[in-house]
């Protein structure tokens, strides 16, 4: 069973930041010697793919963490409803009453007398062997192993809770991503005939940061899915 661990979404925002950051730098810089092979006829094409490819990701994200959550919630519901039965006693499980049971009080049992004749026998060996008598090992009861498993279930329960409230937070990163490059690039579509094919290193620059940014983003949604799965496992 995993331990619970606090969510790593900054930590993942703060790499990936960085690495578009990064991705913006090297565009620019890149920009001027990559307008030579910039092909103005294909700019359309490049900025409706970008937009497909933004949405599709942004819709993938927002179903992974709906899907991601409702597992969770679903596994959290087992947890609490195996609780409950728990907390019940099924009629099949009464102990039945001893016909001992209705002797009048003060009179002891058939139980009471022959553990008392076990307990006579085990002093006489002892005392014929020299021996002294041995405490006997303490038994775990049901009362001991059921508390044990109630304590289990609880630490379960509160650690799927976590990483089940986790989950909005780790996915908003790669979800505001793809939802910022979607909004760029539908911007960008209708100059894609203008303002780009006029400065081709303004075309390059959006082409090299757009495809950079996608590679990003995807690998940031899967870290991101990655780091749920193994604090979920």
């Amino acid at each position: 069973m995993a331990t619970a661990r606090e969510p790593r979404a900054r930590k993942l925002s703060i790499v990936f930041g960085a690495y578009f950051l990064v991705v913006i730098g090297a565009a620019f810089f890149l920009s001027a010697p990559a307008a030579v092979y910039v092909d103005p006829g294909a700019t359309r094409w490049i900025c409706a793919a970008y937009v497909l490819l933004g949405g599709l990701l942004l819709v993938g994200v927002c179903l992974g963490a709906v899907r991601r959550w409702t597992r969770l919630d679903g596994r959290v519901g087992e947890l609490e409803d195996a609780g409950r039965e728990a907390m019940r006693v099924p009629q099949a499980d009464v102990p039945k009453r001893s016909p001992n049971e209705n002797l009048p009080a003060g009179l002891p049992s058939d139980r009471d007398v022959e553990r008392l004749l076990t307990e006579l026998h085990a002093i006489g060996e002892a005392a014929a062997t020299g021996n002294p008598l041995e405490e006997p090992e303490a038994q775990r009861g049901p009362a001991v192993e059921a508390a044990e498993l109630r304590d289990a279930r609880t630490r379960e329960m509160r650690r799927l809770r976590k990483v089940r409230d986790a989950v909005a937070a780790t996915a908003a990163g790669p979800a505001l991503g793809s939802a910022v490059l979607l909004g760029v690039f539908t911007a960008l579509l209708p100059s894609s005939d203008g303002m780009l094919i006029a400065n081709l290193q303004l075309n390059a620059f959006v082409g090299l940061a757009g495809l950079g940014g996608l590679v990003g983003l995807v690998a940031y949604a899967g870290a991101a899915f990655r780091q749920l799965g193994r604090r979920a496992a």
